[in-house]
């Protein structure tokens, strides 16, 4: 399961609610996308796999490079 975290803080509880909806749905292992959600997810059970996420629209194809690489 891939799931793509929020990068910046501008979107409230985005990533508290995606970590709520992962628990819920016992996800053994994810590749995370961003660093917020990832640094959320070391306080949490779920095992998962880090990629970095895209700040700006130029890196979203290196994020998806990255992703498909795995």
């Amino acid at each position: 399961m891939i799931v793509i975290g929020s990068e910046r803080g501008f979107c409230g509880n985005f990533n508290e609610s995606l970590i709520a909806q992962l628990t819920q749905a016992a996800a053994n292992h994810v590749i995370a996308v961003g660093s917020r959600l990832c640094a959320r997810l070391q306080n949490s059970n779920i095992a998962f796999t880090e990629l970095s996420g895209a700040n700006s629209s130029e890196e979203i194809s290196q994020v998806l490079s990255g992703a498909i690489n795995l």
